[in-house]
């Protein structure tokens, strides 16, 4: 801990009688066993005695997929697990809609019905990462019944509902699919930018970027502006890494699918460190992480601007409303009534069948295209967002590099 400590500029303490230490990233880390670190963040030493204390005392009881990644680790079976518990978290009546829409079941016979049931009888899932001269990792998601239904489609169903919650990673398009009997595995390499990706699901403060330091200082001596100029030159290095894995995911056809983590890179940006940092810097990365929010807001937007056009276009049709004009499907027919002759409209059969053969056939091509026109909509408005990052970060480096005469 005195090591780690050192490395990130902080101090050594002792909390609870554990080891621990505080970071200037305004974290404090405990080290609760020899494979287990915890951390707490913003750093409170009286709640992180507090939470140390208890969690010492009393032995609290996971959920069975959260003790598979502990256990994943602690068998060294893997360098890294992350876990998700979705236990209870979804309910087949609001799977099944989405289920019409879904191109890996086109084509798939089948009661949707039960496939909505197996699917929100999902536990959970674990991605395990096993770290070398490479990486190599394991993503498996568990449910409380048999897989079979989904069977067939299993992984091409598993990226499109990761890409459906703005979770997608490319990656798993080239990863081997496994089957059991009530879980869905899929294993292979990891890039770079997948583990940044994987990385920001855990809430922690943003890491250090090591850079090189050549021309930052022109001795062994430490002055004010060198003192900038690196923490600039780190600072900056940082904000490009998380820039550059959005610049790929624009060029892809998965770019609309990359909600989550784009706003998980936003949060990373705006956690780094500030510290001697240039001014015009510091404005550079909170417009960047100002623009991210907004690009998310356009992404996810996509589904809630389809929604208000389809609504409309089914509302219109509930009402049965002939789409060439009621004077193509209705006639008038006199009555006696009430001691005189009326006349009342009457609607033919072969007003009832155009209206639904129109609902069935052409109702559904309007929707499609609408989700369509909106996906394109969407990310067009974010990969404008992105260009106009993309000059604000040529205009900084370019002030940057000729302000401290090193390269950024």
């Amino acid at each position: 801990m005195d090591e780690i400590a050192r490395r990130e500029g902080g101090h050594a303490d002792r909390l609870a009688g554990l080891d621990a230490f505080w970071s200037p990233r305004n974290f404090i880390a405990v080290k609760f066993a020899r494979r287990t670190v915890g951390v707490q963040l913003p750093a409170d030493r009286q709640w992180a005695t507090r939470w140390v204390a208890d969690g010492r005392k009393s032995r609290r009881s996971f959920s069975p997929i959260l003790n598979e990644a502990v256990g994943a680790v602690q068998n060294e079976k893997a360098h890294v697990a992350v876990a998700i518990d979705l236990t209870g978290v979804f309910s087949p009546g609001e799977i099944r809609p989405e289920l019409e829409h879904m191109t890996s079941l086109k084509g798939q016979r089948g009661d949707r019905k039960e496939v909505a049931e197996l699917l929100a009888d999902v536990k959970g899932v674990v991605l395990a990462l096993d770290i070398d001269d490479d990486v190599r990792g394991t993503l498996v998601a568990r449910f409380g019944q048999p897989v079979a239904p989904i069977r067939s489609v299993a992984r091409p169903l598993l990226m499109e509902v990761m890409a459906a919650a703005g979770a997608s990673l490319d990656e798993l398009e080239g990863w081997e699919p496994t089957v059991d009997a009530k879980s869905i595995s899929l294993e292979g390499a990891m890039t770079d930018s997948g583990l940044r990706r994987i990385g920001t699901i855990i809430e922690l403060p943003a890491p250090h970027v090591d850079v090189p330091t050549e021309g930052a200082t022109s001795s062994g001596a430490s002055t004010e502006p060198d003192s900038m100029a690196a923490a600039s030159q780190k600072h900056f290095t940082a904000v490009d890494a998380y820039l550059d894995d959005v610049r790929k995911a624009r060029n892809s056809k998965r770019f609309g699918d990359a909600a989550v983590w784009i706003e998980r890179y936003a949060r990373k940006i705006d956690q780094l460190s500030i510290l001697n940092v240039d001014p015009e810097l510091q404005d550079y990365s909170a417009y960047v992480s100002a623009r991210l929010h907004d690009l998310v807001d356009r992404l996810r937007g996509v589904q809630t601007r389809s929604a208000k056009r389809m609504a409309k276009h089914s509302n219109f049709y509930d009402r049965q409303a002939s789409p060439w004009g009621e004077d193509q499907t209705t006639h008038y027919e006199n009555y006696y009534g009430s001691g005189e002759y009326r006349h009342r409209p009457v609607y033919r059969d072969s007003r009832r069948e155009t209206v639904a053969r129109y609902h069935g056939r052409y109702l559904e091509g309007e929707k499609k295209e609408v989700r369509m026109e909106e996906r394109a909509a969407g990310k067009e408005d974010a990969r404008a967002i992105m260009n106009h990052i993309d000059q604000a970060t040529s205009q900084v480096r370019r002030a940057m590099t000729n302000r401290y005469q090193v390269e950024f």
